[in-house]
């Protein structure tokens, strides 16, 4: 699964990364779901979740540590989506973007909140193109974000367009 989650151009780093995986977790690591989407033109397959724990990553380069920041935006673990979330948040590499994209759609309002707060203007660009280029992965978001809005939060707030999750994907989508 992960061997398709990123361009093709990343193909040895990501080895790296499953190799990686597969020595620090031999057990526990793996993946579940996948859901395509289209990144400069190139198929990619991004997991639902994945589950592994966290590792020192002296051994890895600076992109493959970001690479695995990005899976980590899969993560089972509300809290680790939004660690590693406010570390890629300064990543300007194109790779990151559905990983990032694809917390639009989370169910943990801290995600939202910090996505609100913290994403910066050129990445918001950029994820605006994304979604135009993948418009049933924008529906699906917009779907998930009114499901999780009517099944935790519409009594916080009434109004789905008052909801930060609707508020913060309105602003990349318009």
């Amino acid at each position: 699964m992960i061997q398709r989650a990123f361009p093709s151009y990343l193909q040895k780093d990501t080895t790296k990364i499953i190799d990686f995986l597969q020595q620090n977790d031999p057990k526990d690591f793996k993946t579940i779901g996948a859901e395509t989407v289209c990144l400069n033109g190139e198929f990619l397959e991004l997991p639902q979740r994945v589950y592994f724990g966290e590792f020192n990553t002296q051994s890895l380069t600076l992109v493959q540590e970001q690479m695995l920041n990005c899976l980590y935006l899969c993560h089972c673990n509300g809290h680790l989506r939004e660690y590693y979330l406010r570390e890629l948040l300064a990543v300007k590499e194109d790779f990151a973007l559905p990983f990032i994209a694809k917390l639009f759609g989370d169910y943990v309002i801290e995600i939202l909140e910090v996505l609100q707060r913290e994403l910066p203007n050129d990445t918001r660009d950029k994820l605006r193109d994304f979604f135009q280029a993948n418009p049933l992965y924008k529906r699906r978001i917009e779907s998930r974000i009114a499901s999780y809005w009517d099944l935790f939060y519409q009594n916080t707030y009434p109004d789905l367009k008052k909801y930060v999750g609707y508020q913060l994907f309105q602003t990349i989508v318009k």
